[in-house]
């Protein structure tokens, strides 16, 4: 036996199995102490197993070859001895198959060249194995022994081979095969990360791969069993380096790119950036990319959090996407779609600013101003923006024209908008005729099922067999009915083909005019119009246009900002406005104007009235009926039956847009502005009375919601209207009169609530609990939500229902008054009793003070946990955030939260509760662990070590836990709670009274669960039972640190007396420094009045945090037998 390091001269000499396994393990021992030399040990190898072929010695080759592998498998991740062996093994197997390969050429050259080659021979020499067929087989077989090991080091090194194999072998025997992939699906779902991710490897070389049992691949079948794998590991992987995997391995096509694009939005960061930066790349061209997916990846990788996300989108976009459209800005912009993009502004500016090499090279013609289209309209308006923010004067200078000129392009845009409707106008009443047919075959249907739907609830209920035979008639009819009218609509449609083409390609032409209308006002917004000739003739066309050119909202809005930019002043801006609405308006009404108005005036008396006849009386009063004219308004309503002539519908919506838009651009008084004031009656109520009209009336209500931001009364006043619509209108204009109620709120704090003819808070508490438990109205819970959120941050509903509170329990407390005076007439024995239940009283009206408040940011977060609200992605990510920015924003705004967490959870848990009702609610560890993350005094902001040290906020919530134990919740809930007690931070810093509070409640509910055995409910494991004594003796530990710590500061403080008592007695005998004297001399309350102003602050704030903790903790446990759990707000 050869014992010296094999070289292929030694090979030759090798003669029996003992040198070749020796050989072989020399290769080995090589091969893991560096890559670099792995070439030749292949070649040496090679040479080992041709020569073990040769003598016999084949099987004996393979099984050493295994044997020295499985050295390997225990190896854990990170080994790079084991990772060396393992590209060695990949790298011999692709050599076989590669020298396989050749030889193969060769025999097939051979035999086209010997034509006596019979066919028979040719298939026997195809069968034949092959030595590197039998060794891989062996290989692939043993490895597959070990892909399911119990030791997740041997299933790592497993896959880890096969993912290295698959990639280099080629025909393998087919149950082989279908073992091979059968097994990598199976470990994609391994509970090791690292294993997954070498799964996803291996079996990314099988997306090529057409499976037996698959068929051919078609059009709608582009991915095979391999690739809809990985699509799955992608999207559901819990472990952002296996999506990663996943994201770089899977292929690209036509099914894949969306998946691939969407991990833009992973929520690891550099998975987002790998679609940026390597992704696309390989995509190739952006323009073939859906236009919807190129939008979002603009979008979420401009504005991504991550600032190697966003710049890895922004080299993407300035330099990837430009270059393959060969620097050509206009076709970039192009491709943007910026008519209908949202992000195409955030693109260019960002383009600007990355690219200002490019900034020279931009050139606007006079030819380019006379012929805009919507990307050199786009193109120009942004890089107006962007020179003109920067300060770049020269470029401006040199591209864009004088102001009196930019008035008359102006002017010519919107002169060709206006020919171009004209010359349509037909074609537009025509449409507009068949879209009001439609509109109306489309209610009728609509009514016809919801009468044929109340006609089968009716024949569910009736047992006469002749009423159901009626009824049942009645619905064939109304079946035939509806098949009429659909019949109709497709007849109507059909009919009107053509000219819904017609209509459309001439919309768009419109629309893209109208765009670079709106690119030329945002241009004139920001405008040097220090030419009095320019800005003169500038406003001169923009009222033009309000007035005459029925422009739609964005171009109102635009031309609005513009005529603030040059108008005098505000009010000169507010009377030209009033005066165009009024001009408008009056051009299509009665030449009386005087009637017209009072017939606005009564017409909306008269709906309210009968809007209102259902309501009580009181409130009646509420909305309507001003003092003056109470009487005045009855007469002209009797003598007038006939309804108030009004202006067109299309009319009314240009009034009522312009007035919107300006409302939005002043903060000017009502009271300095009657002519706008007069819009109000006029133009608004009216509007806001068109029931028939959704779009009027919403209009109407915004406008009126914007009045009231204007003038307090007129909030005052009409803050029920919106409550109202708020609750029985549809979901967008409840979302309207929700955002208005917000803004009112925001605006005036809660003054406006609890006044006499007013709205209570009570009632605007039950309205928000009401909206956020309407699950069939999504958008609307976020909107009210977020405003709640907004509300309950900025502490406007701190004093919430206060003052409606104290006033609505005066009855309770007369009858605790005179329940004390009888108590007094008992026996000294009851002093004790009196007392309790005085403390009670107190703790009671407290309650009831803070109940709406705490109930509503309650009900927040309920609603953020509600199984029904899962699928509210935008509901949950605005409660998401906003709840832990509110809890760590203020130690005050972090007690609160932690005051209600421990009710929050046991309402969520409780047995019989509401949410028990559901299967797909949280679990209940994630839950409380959230809850002790919001209260967790670390997470607070702007406080130093010592102040989150004394914050009690996980003392409350301790509190609230043990509480929830006492109670009806299940036996698992009881042990969360227990289990995740000692997760609380509760410091020595608190004070030992505090704490000793908090093991009287640890001990009270120890002594509880003691008597309860009998209940199962109360009997735990020893080790929820350990955890409990742990958090137990924690407490205890930090009372003695406490009274140690507070042992220590009184002798400090006698001490300090001490010396500056004897200080004063040696002032004769010692030569004292002048300053120090001076500070002898002072009282104590002197010192403490020269203290640091935050210091006195920070002081005075503990000792009140620290007399109202102790005032709490009386109450909670002198109450805690009697507590009433069910906080929910009275929707009756």
């Amino acid at each position: 036996m050869t014992t010296e390091k094999p070289t292929l001269t030694s090979i030759k000499k090798i003669n029996d199995l003992d040198s070749i396994r020796y050989a072989m393990a020399h290769v080995f021992q090589d091969a893991q102490l560096s890559l670099s030399g792995h070439r030749k040990l292949v070649i040496v190898l090679k040479n080992i197993q041709q020569r073990a072929i040769s003598l016999g010695y084949e099987e004996g080759f393979t099984l050493k070859f295994v044997k020295l592998l499985n050295k390997i498998l225990p190896l854990k991740k990170g080994e790079q001895v084991a990772d060396r062996v393992a590209k060695f093994c990949s790298m011999f197997v692709s050599s076989l198959y590669k020298d396989e390969e050749i030889v193969k050429d060769k025999k097939k050259n051979g035999k086209e060249n010997d034509s006596d080659m019979s066919s028979e021979d040719s298939d026997s020499d195809s069968e034949e194995e092959t030595p590197a067929g039998r060794f891989v087989d062996y290989l692939l077989r043993h490895l597959l022994r070990g892909i399911q090991a119990k030791d997740k080091n041997v299933r790592y090194r497993v896959v880890q081979l096969l993912a290295y194999i698959v990639n280099y072998i080629g025909e393998i025997d087919e149950e082989l095969f279908k073992a091979l992939h059968w097994s990598l699906n199976r470990r994609l779902f391994d509970k090791e990360a690292n294993v997954r991710i070498q799964a996803v490897v291996a079996i990314s070389s099988f997306q090529y791969i057409n499976l037996t049992e698959e068929g051919e691949y078609s059009a709608d079948n582009q991915v095979n069993k391999a690739t809809q794998s990985l699509l799955i590991a992608i999207q559901n992987d819990d472990s952002a380096e296996v999506r990663r995997a996943a994201l770089l391995n899977l292929a690209k096509n036509q099914v894949t790119i969306p998946f691939l694009l969407e991990r833009a939005r992973d929520v690891n960061s550099i998975n987002r950036r790998l679609v940026y930066s390597r992704i696309l790349k390989e995509l190739g061209d952006f323009r073939d990319i859906d236009f919807q997916l190129r939008e979002n990846l603009l979008k979420w990788g401009l504005n991504d959090r991550d600032d190697s996300v966003q710049k890895s989108a922004i080299k993407m976009f300035s330099s990837t996407w430009l270059d393959i459209v060969d620097n050509d800005l206009i076709e970039l912009i192009e491709n943007l779609k910026v008519v209908d993009s949202d992000i195409a502004d955030t693109a260019m500016m960002t383009f600007y600013r990355e690219r200002a090499d490019k900034l020279s090279s931009i050139e606007i013609s006079e030819s380019s101003w006379k012929e805009l289209t919507t990307e050199k309209a786009f193109l120009i308006r942004t890089f107006y923006e962007h020179c003109n923010e920067n300060n770049l004067y020269d470029l401006i200078e040199k591209n864009f024209p004088e102001s009196i000129e930019l008035a008359d392009l102006l002017y010519k845009y919107l002169n060709l908008r206006k020919q171009i409707i004209d010359s349509n106008s037909e074609l537009i009443e025509a449409y507009e005729s068949y879209k009001t047919s439609l509109q109306e075959v489309d209610s009728k249907s609509q009514q016809i099922q919801y009468e044929e739907h109340e006609l089968f609830q009716d024949i569910d209920n009736i047992e006469d067999s002749k009423e159901k035979k009626q009824k049942i008639s009645q619905a064939k009819k109304l079946k035939k009915e509806f098949q009429k009218l659909a019949n109709e609509k497709k007849q109507l449609m059909e009919g009107n083909k053509e000219m819904d083409e017609e209509y459309t390609t001439f919309h768009e032409q419109l629309k893209d005019l109208e765009f670079v209308i709106q690119q030329l006002l945002l241009i004139s917004k920001q405008y040097d119009f220090s030419d009095e000739i320019g800005r003169r003739k500038m406003l001169q066309i923009i009222r033009s246009s309000l007035a005459n050119d029925k422009l739609t909202d964005k171009l109102i809005e635009s031309s609005l900002k513009v005529l603030r930019k040059i108008s005098i002043n505000e009010r000169d801006f507010l009377a030209m406005c009033t005066e165009i609405v009024t001009d408008i308006r009056d051009s299509y009404m009665d030449e009386n104007d005087e009637d017209t108005f009072h017939s606005a005036i009564s017409g909306f008396r008269n709906s309210d009235s009968e809007d209102e006849e259902d309501e009580e009386d009181n409130d009646k009063q509420e909305i309507g009926d001003n003092t003056d004219g109470s009487k005045k308004g009855s007469q002209p309503h009797k003598k007038r039956k006939t309804e108030p002539k009004q202006a067109p519908d299309d009319i009314i919506i240009q009034c009522l847009l312009i007035t919107q838009h300006l409302l939005e651009l002043t903060e000017e008084s009502l009271e300095n502005n009657y002519s706008l004031g007069s819009l109000i009656e006029s133009l608004v109520r009216p509007a806001v009375l068109r029931n028939e009209q959704p779009v009027i009336r919403s209009l109407g209500l915004k406008c009126l919601g914007l009045f009231s931001l204007l003038e307090k009364q007129l909030a005052i006043e009409n803050l029920y209207l919106f409550g109202m619509a708020a609750t029985k209108a549809d979901e967008e204009l409840r979302i309207i009169c929700v955002k208005i109620i917000v803004d009112i709120l925001s605006t005036y704090g809660v003054s406006v609530l609890d006044i006499e003819g007013g709205v209570d808070s009570l009632s605007l508490a039950r309205l928000f609990y009401k909206i956020l438990r309407i699950y069939e109205m999504p958008n609307l819970q976020c909107v009210v939500a977020e405003g709640l959120c907004k509300l309950f941050l900025a502490d406007i509903l701190t004093d919430f229902g206060k003052s409606e509170k104290l006033n609505a329990n005066e009855d309770e407390e007369e009858a605790i008054d005179e329940d004390e005076d009888e108590d007094e007439e008992e026996d000294d024995d009851d002093m004790e009793m009196k007392e309790r239940k005085a403390r009670k009283r107190g703790a009671r009206e407290k309650k009831k003070e803070e109940d709406q408040e705490k109930q509503l940011f309650e009900t927040l977060i309920l609603t953020y946990f509600h199984p029904l609200n899962t699928s509210n992605h935008a509901l949950r990510q605005t409660l998401a955030f906003c709840i832990p920015v509110y809890a760590f924003s203020h130690p005050t705004h972090q007690d609160k939260v932690a005051s209600i967490s421990g009710d929050c959870f046991f309402r969520m848990f409780r047995e019989g509760g509401e949410f028990s009702k559901y299967d797909n609610i949280a679990p209940a560890t994630s839950i409380i662990q959230q809850l002790i993350h919001w209260c967790d005094p670390n997470n607070l902001v702007n406080l130093t070590q010592v102040e989150i040290k004394k914050s009690p906020a996980h003392f409350w919530q301790s509190m609230g836990f043990l509480q929830a134990i006492e109670q009806d919740t299940p036996k698992n809930i009881k042990k969360i709670i227990i289990n995740n007690l000692n997760k609380l931070y509760i410091t020595e810093e608190l004070g030992s009274t505090i704490l000793k509070g908090l093991l009287n409640a640890i001990e009270d509910t120890k002594s509880m669960i003691e008597s309860s055995q009998h209940d199962p409910d109360f009997i735990f494991d020893a080790l929820t039972e350990k955890n409990f004594d742990k958090f137990h003796q924690s407490i205890k530990d930090l009372i003695y640190k406490a009274e140690q710590i507070e042992a220590e500061s009184s002798k400090n403080e006698q001490k300090n007396l001490f010396i500056s008592d004897k200080s004063f007695q040696l002032t004769n005998s010692l030569v004292i420094d002048k300053d120090a004297l001076r500070e002898l001399d002072e009282s104590p309350e002197d010192k403490h009045e020269k203290s640091s102003p935050g210091e006195a602050t920070a002081s005075n704030e503990d000792v009140e945090r620290r007399e109202e903790s102790l005032h709490e903790i009386d109450k909670m446990l002198e109450e805690e037998e009697n507590v009433d759990y069910n906080l929910a707000i009275d929707t009756d």
